[in-house]
C-alpha cells in the first residue's frame, strides 16, 4: 500500500499554442517495509533504514504524459513515525512539461482548461496499491493573473497495455491522475482582440455617411477597415491556439470579416440603386441599406 501526495508548488508556463504545461509539483510516498527498517534510540523518529538506499524497494513512480523531462530537484528518503507506526517516506520535486489528454478550447477566451498529470507506477495492481493523500496547491496557483484554480482532485484507474498482455493478460498496472481545472479570465483577449476589432468594424458603419455616388471614397474606408482587422489578426495569432476547430474567438473574427463584407457589398448595392434617382429617393435608399447593415451587427 503507497499512499502518494501532491503539492502543486506552481504553474511555471500553460501553452495553448503548443497544448503543453509545466508544473512544479512536489510528492511524498508513504509505505511500510518491516524488512527495511530497524529501531534506533538515536534516530528523532525512533526508526532508520537498515538497507542502503539503492537497494530499497521504491514505487518506481513516473509521469505517463511526459513532453520534457526538465529537472528532477529533489529526491530523498527517510523513515517517520506515524500513529506510532514507523513509515518510510519519499520526497520528490519535479518540474517537467507535460500534455493533457485533451485540452478542449472550443470556448476560448471563456474556456476553461483541464490539465492532468497522469503518474503510473513500475509494478502492477497484483504488487502494489495506490492510494490518493493530500492533494493541495500553493495559493500562487489557486489564482494567477490568467487562470482560476476551480478544482483539484485525484482519481486511481488501473490500465492494460497490449504489449504485456503478449504474456500476461491478466497484468493490469495501477495510474494515479491529478487533475486541476482552470476557469480563464477573458479580460485580456477581450480588451486586446474583442474590443479592438468590434471598434475597427463599427468604423466601417461610417462609409455609410458618404454620398453612394463616392464608391471610391466608400471603398477606401472599408479598405482601410480590412487591412486593420487583418493586421490585428496576423499580430494576435501567435497567441492563439491552433487547434483543428474553430473556437469562440475564432468565429467573432469571422464575423467580423463577413460584416465588412456585406459593407462592401452593400455599397456597390447603393452605388447602382441610387444612380439616376433624384436626392430625396437616393437619401431614403441609402439610410434603408444602413439599417439593413445594422440589423446584421451580433
Amino acid at each position: 500500500l503507497v499512499v502518494v501526495s501532491c503539492y502543486v508548488n506552481d504553474l511555471l508556463k500553460i501553452d495553448v499554442v503548443e497544448e503543453t504545461f509545466t508544473p512544479l509539483l512536489s510528492f511524498t510516498l508513504d509505505w511500510t517495509d518491516d524488512g527495511a527498517i530497524e529501531k534506533s534510540e538515536g534516530s528523532g523518529s525512533g526508526w532508520v533504514l537498515k538497507v542502503d538506499e539503492d537497494e530499497l524497494w521504491r514505487p518506481f513512480m513516473d509521469f505517463e504524459n511526459l513532453v520534457e523531462r526538465a529537472d528532477k530537484l529533489d529526491d530523498t528518503v527517510g523513515v517517520f513515525t506515524q500513529q506510532g507506526r514507523p513509515i518510510i517516506n519519499q520526497f520528490r520535486r519535479h518540474i517537467n512539461v507535460l500534455r493533457p489528454h485533451k485540452l478542449d478550447l472550443k470556448e476560448f477566451p471563456f474556456d476553461t482548461l483541464q490539465l492532468d498529470v497522469v503518474l503510473s507506477f513500475g509494478w502492477d495492481s497484483t504488487e502494489i496499491q495506490i492510494v490518493p493523500g493530500l492533494i493541495e496547491a500553493a495559493d500562487i496557483v489557486q489564482s494567477t493573473p490568467e487562470y482560476v484554480l476551480t478544482s483539484l482532485t485525484a482519481t486511481v484507474g488501473d490500465r492494460r497495455y497490449g504489449y504485456f498482455d503478449r504474456y500476461d493478460k491478466s497484468s493490469a498496472f495501477p495510474h494515479l491522475t491529478i487533475t486541476m481545472q482552470l476557469a480563464r479570465r477573458p479580460f485580456y483577449y477581450i480588451i486586446r482582440l474583442v474590443g479592438t476589432l468590434c471598434a475597427i468594424t463599427c468604423m466601417e458603419y461610417t462609409s455609410f455617411l458618404l454620398e453612394p455616388s463616392a464608391l471610391s471614397d466608400r471603398f477606401g474606408v472599408s479598405s482601410s477597415v480590412v487591412l486593420a482587422a487583418i493586421g490585428i489578426h496576423y499580430t494576435a495569432a501567435e497567441n492563439l491556439p491552433k487547434v483543428p476547430y474553430l473556437t469562440r474567438l475564432d468565429k467573432y473574427m469571422f464575423l467580423c470579416y463577413l460584416l465588412i463584407f456585406v459593407s462592401f457589398v452593400e455599397n456597390i448595392v447603393a452605388f447602382k440603386v441610387n444612380q439616376g434617382l433624384p436626392s430625396g429617393p437616393r437619401e431614403t435608399t441609402n439610410a434603408a441599406l444602413m439599417a439593413c447593415y445594422a440589423s446584421w451587427w451580433p
